[in-house]
């Protein structure tokens, strides 16, 4: 038998998903350890999800720590969005989540 440990999760706080935000907007997703094992943000991967994705990391990483993403003052064109954001822990436990934002007119 086998045992199986989760990854790391993803949880968005803010904005709300669903939800149609005015521009701008605080952007903040909470990083939470599996079994007290630390993530390896080098692994941090954020990638908007279109017929090809394209990978946003850089843009984000300045506001990224071990423990989440928090950027105050979040700009996005009007429409819905599709973020799928990626982390992988110290033991190599992928976690992952797509969140979907929606932008109104500002």
């Amino acid at each position: 038998r086998r045992n199986l440990t989760r990854g790391p999760s993803i949880e968005a706080v803010s904005p709300i998903a669903n939800f149609p935000n005015r521009p701008p907007f605080r952007f903040t997703l909470r990083i939470k350890t599996a079994n007290s094992v630390p993530v390896d943000m080098k692994n941090l991967r954020i990638e908007y999800v279109r017929s090809q994705n394209v990978d946003i990391t850089t843009r984000v990483i300045p506001y990224a720590t071990s423990t989440g993403i928090d950027i105050i003052q979040a700009t996005a064109p009007p429409g819905t969005h599709h973020l799928l954001i990626s982390i992988v822990d110290q033991a190599g436990r992928k976690g992952e989540t797509v969140f979907q934002l929606k932008v109104a007119e500002p």
